[in-house]
């Protein structure tokens, strides 16, 4: 996650459908399909999973919203979707 936010995006738009970017929640892979930028302004540690009426991760120069997402073995969702199931991982970090 040493990446800033318009590199990140720029990633995930790149490696986007197929191979796909992912990072590693709990040791299980979470693929980001989809992500656009929230925030310039970031606090706390980076790659800090922020679980709200959506899905966003702190990285070293802001905030990122992920829009689209796959957990491994589970098909893709928005979001909101996978937020609304997912509020037990708010604070949890990526690798």
């Amino acid at each position: 996650l040493e990446y800033g936010v318009e590199q990140f995006i720029n990633y995930v738009r790149g490696m986007s459908e197929e191979p796909g970017a992912y990072v590693l929640l709990e040791n299980v892979k979470l693929k980001i399909l989809k992500a656009k930028l929230s925030s310039k302004t970031v606090s706390g540690e980076v790659g800090t999973l922020l679980i709200e009426k959506g899905v966003f991760l702190k990285l070293k120069d802001g905030v990122i919203e992920l829009t689209e997402l796959q957990l491994a073995g589970k098909k893709k969702m928005d979001g909101k979707s996978f937020a609304n199931g997912s509020h037990h991982l708010n604070g949890k970090l990526v690798n």
